[in-house]
């Protein structure tokens, strides 16, 4: 896990079978479960725990059931533009919905900034504590950006920048803060910031650069918040696409999002409504 080439195999053989990628989770299945014909939903990695949570929200008060589908932001536009069926984005970002505008594939009144997303520094646990998960206490995360380059730091895990924008923005940050030349040779990049935080919190990774959404709620690994100053704001955007034959469906859940349970869901996942 160390090799980033061998980290960037990993990422052909996760991105060639992403169309088929629903609903992975036990909890994204039971969002996900229903009658009637669903309601498809792409939407960038970070949102895996937070938007099935909002999915789960949705069906508990009658809304309709959904297929959700995670993968990068860059991945995700792709598959779109290659007419992958999908009634609704959650982008990471809103450049890739500016991409689909300008190719007609989204209806534009439905375009809207849905959440301001934050980075997080998270540290690997020791084998027996991630295993046992008895510790009272999460473990520790760095105190500060700048113990990532130390030499006991053999592997630092973020999303893969061409195609994930928590994976640009952790570039950023890194370069912001100085610390990009010391630490290069020492990223490992995962397909998606959900696998960034999957090699951290399997040991795979000393320290990664993830989405809070990701661990706000993790019992076992501790965080950091990153200064969102070091980074460009992530305007996550979504949008309903113009291919959609459920826009009805599409409208009646973007209409949700504005309650307040989904917004103390997304909340509750460390999303913010204005940039800090």
């Amino acid at each position: 896990m160390r090799s980033t080439s061998v980290v960037r195999i990993m990422q052909r053989m996760i991105i060639a079978g992403l169309v088929a990628l629903t609903a992975c989770t036990p909890r994204d299945q039971a969002a996900a479960a229903g009658t009637g014909t669903p309601l498809t939903v792409f939407a960038a990695a970070d949102l895996r725990f937070a938007l099935a949570d909002v999915a789960r929200l949705y069906r508990e008060q009658g809304g309709d059931s959904l297929v959700l589908v995670f993968g990068s932001t860059g991945d995700l536009t792709t598959q779109i533009i290659n007419g992958a069926p999908a009634d609704v984005f959650f982008a990471a970002n809103a450049e890739a919905i500016d991409s689909l505008a300008v190719r007609t594939m989204i209806v534009d009144s439905t375009r809207r900034v849905y959440a301001i997303g934050r980075l997080a520094l998270i540290a690997r646990c020791p084998t027996v504590q991630r295993v046992s998960q008895t510790s009272s206490a999460p473990c520790p995360a760095p105190a500060r950006l700048e113990e990532v380059a130390a030499a006991s730091v053999q592997s630092i895990a973020i999303a893969d920048p061409a195609h994930a924008p928590y994976g640009r923005a952790a570039r950023q940050t890194l370069e912001r803060a100085g610390l990009w030349p010391a630490v290069e040779k020492r990223i490992v990049l995962g397909a998606n910031v959900s696998q960034a935080y999957q090699f951290v919190s399997t040991g795979n990774a000393d320290v990664g650069l993830v989405a809070l959404s990701l661990v706000a709620r993790d019992s076992v690994l501790g965080h950091t918040l990153v200064d969102a100053s070091l980074h460009d704001p992530l305007r996550q955007t979504l949008a309903v696409l113009t291919a959609s034959t459920h826009q009805a469906s599409a409208a009646k859940f973007l209409a949700f999002l504005n309650t307040p349970a989904a917004k103390n869901a997304m909340h509750g996942f460390g999303f913010a409504e204005d940039a800090p």
